[in-house]
């Protein structure tokens, strides 16, 4: 029998997912809301001095667009090791490998992809070394509980170290 989060993970990615657009969606209101209250001049970037426009595409790049790129990254990642798994036997991936794996580009947010997919091989070649050598023979190890955690540290060190580098605000929208 499956774990209840193995068998609910495709639940939990639709979560997620309606969390981080109801978290874009309250952005967007409050950016609103702090333009048309202040008293300086970004009143003057909404309507009846701006169009509308500029409001949104504002709100889309900086509220949306991190995990709208990471979005991205994650449908490429599910459809490419669905389609992967099934060509060579569904040796590769659990059956819910794949969704756990885009869950995890998906939270981790642009710039956080790029951190992740190094992040992410770096842990589990270590762990494939170890493993290999604990056995003491060629060991396959399965990428299945490190898609998760791994997702977890990168946007745990994004939060406390990477945001204040020089490399990372020019990759940040």
């Amino acid at each position: 029998m499956r774990p209840l989060f193995a068998r609910r993970i495709s639940v939990v990615l639709w979560g997620i997912v309606l969390l981080l657009a109801g978290r874009s969606v309250y952005l967007t209101v409050m950016q609103y809301r702090v333009w048309e209250s202040a008293g300086g001049l970004s009143r003057y970037l909404l309507p009846p001095y701006r169009g509308i426009g500029y409001f949104i595409s504002y709100s889309i790049f900086h509220h949306w667009g991190p995990y709208l790129v990471s979005g991205v990254f994650a449908v490429l990642f599910y459809y490419g090791a669905r389609w992967y798994n099934k060509k060579h036997g569904e040796r590769f991936f659990e059956r819910e490998e794949p969704v756990a794996g885009a869950l995890a580009f998906l939270i981790v947010g642009w710039p956080g992809v790029v951190v992740y997919v190094i992040a992410f091989v770096a842990v589990f070649v270590l762990a494939s070394i170890i493993a290999t050598l604990i056995r003491g023979k060629a060991f396959r190890l399965s990428p299945y509980y490190f898609w998760l955690p791994v997702a977890i540290f990168v946007i745990l060190i994004d939060a406390l170290i990477l945001y204040q580098t020089w490399w990372w605000s020019l990759l940040k929208l």
